[in-house]
């Protein structure tokens, strides 16, 4: 049987080994370094995707000492419950160094996955505050649990399966995210008062906001489509929290780390949330996430309400980490991404105008995306033309992303490490895709 699976493909192999709804690109990866990737057949790729995860790059050298350091003494995992080491503690240390004054004296809890960490969040308000419910937005992406799913109630994240609607749980209510280019109700230039305009009124006609334990919200929206709030929306938010008592969990498992321009992205806006939730990039290769949450929600958390997993505060995560957030601070690479950003979104643009691409250009920093439609009258997403272009680009040595609800929104998530010319390579690959899958 060994001697049989020496002549698959490991894609082949792959298939028949892994669930088909764990679905894949099929993409095989070798090995990577920086913002490239190699795959089976020796063929490189400009990862333009890596930023989700890797904010350093890939391979860097400093994280692999520490890593390889931490392992050859001989503990890479403890059970928190039973012992502890100085790591979690010196990660906390090292995300304080990021975060608004507020935080500095918050507490942390650590998981092993977004999902794990939103899930934390949750419990930790609501045991907090002795309320039950929550409130989230529709369109949004949270995680994979029960839980995360029960915040993030849309077809793409439930499924179309009628038993999927079963997976959902009691105590979440929701209300429409700020969209300017598709809004839920009202002009474009309206969104953001109107959606806050909706809250308040959720608030003094279908729920007390004594029963609220808190407020779940992506700075910008990924899985919706990578979607940007108006200006003053979320310092809108954040007021009407404060006059209710109602914590605000921001949810940076995907934009934080310096993404966006800045190392979180609701610093775009000026707003220190309760609950500030970190994960993917912050460990890269490694599973761990974590929250900072104001000191005196954390300390109303009894011990008797916490309910956690054996490898929380995992001590290759929590050295990983350590060693990722030294390395964005000592190569300034959230200033790179806000220079290279600047780049990125000036070249996107310039491209859908010299291609005559009907659609809308989005983001931050790196976080980047085009939302191509057939038509700019009617917005209908073009969804068979955006998969296209993505598996185009593909073939031609570029890896870029497909998201939205319709999976129309090509995005663009380097690793912080991105250079201009990094930029340029994509673009004119991107540019070659979009004249050949016309």
């Amino acid at each position: 049987m060994v001697a049989k699976n020496m002549h698959r493909s490991a894609s082949e192999h792959d298939r028949s080994n892994i669930a088909k709804a764990f679905v894949t690109s099929g993409l095989v990866l070798k090995q990577a370094q920086g913002v490239y990737v190699e795959d089976e057949k020796g063929k490189k790729y400009l990862d333009m995707t890596a930023g989700g995860t890797t904010a350093v790059g890939y391979s860097h050298p400093r994280l692999t000492k520490a890593l390889v350091n931490q392992v050859s003494r001989g503990i890479d995992h403890i059970d928190r419950q039973t012992m502890i080491t100085e790591k979690a503690s010196e990660l906390a240390d090292e995300l304080k160094t990021f975060v608004p004054r507020s935080l500095v004296k918050g507490k942390a809890v650590f998981g092993h996955s977004g999902s794990d960490i939103i899930e934390k969040a949750i419990r930790l308000v609501r045991f907090s505050k002795g309320r039950p419910l929550i409130v989230s937005y529709y369109s949004a992406h949270h995680g994979a649990n029960a839980t995360a799913l029960s915040a993030s109630p849309t077809l793409k994240e439930m499924g179309t399966n009628a038993l999927a609607r079963f997976f959902s749980l009691p105590g979440f209510m929701h209300m429409p995210f700020p969209d300017s280019y598709r809004p839920w109700f009202g002009k474009g230039s309206e969104v953001g008062d109107n959606c806050l305009a909706f809250f308040e009124r959720l608030l003094t006609s279908v729920v007390s906001p004594r029963l609220v334990a808190g407020v779940l919200v992506e700075p910008i929206l990924s899985l919706g489509g990578n979607i940007v709030p108006p200006n003053g929306y979320f310092q809108g938010l954040a007021k009407i929290c404060r006059e209710n008592d109602i914590p605000l969990i921001d949810d940076e498992v995907l934009t934080g780390i310096g993404k966006t321009g800045r190392m979180f992205a609701m610093e775009h806006w000026g707003v220190v949330p309760d609950v500030l939730c970190a994960g993917k990039a912050l460990s890269g290769p490694l599973p761990l996430t974590m929250l900072l949450a104001r000191e005196d929600l954390a300390e109303q958390w009894e011990p008797k309400d916490y309910v956690g997993i054996s490898k929380d505060a995992y001590i290759l995560g929590c050295v990983a980490a350590i060693e990722i957030l030294r390395i964005v601070r000592d190569e300034r690479l959230v200033e790179n991404a806000s220079r290279v950003g600047g780049h990125l979104e000036g070249r996107l643009r310039d491209m859908v105008d010299d291609l005559g691409l009907d659609g809308d250009v989005r983001g931050k920093g790196l976080m980047m995306a085009l939302d191509l439609v057939e038509s700019g009258r009617t917005k209908a997403p073009d969804s068979q033309r955006a998969r296209k272009v993505v598996q185009e680009a593909r073939r031609r040595g570029l890896v870029v992303g497909l998201t939205g609800t319709w999976e129309n929104v090509i995005r663009i998530l380097p690793s912080l490490t991105v250079s201009e010319r990094n930029v340029d390579d994509a673009i004119e690959i991107l540019v070659r895709s979009f004249k050949v899958s016309s």
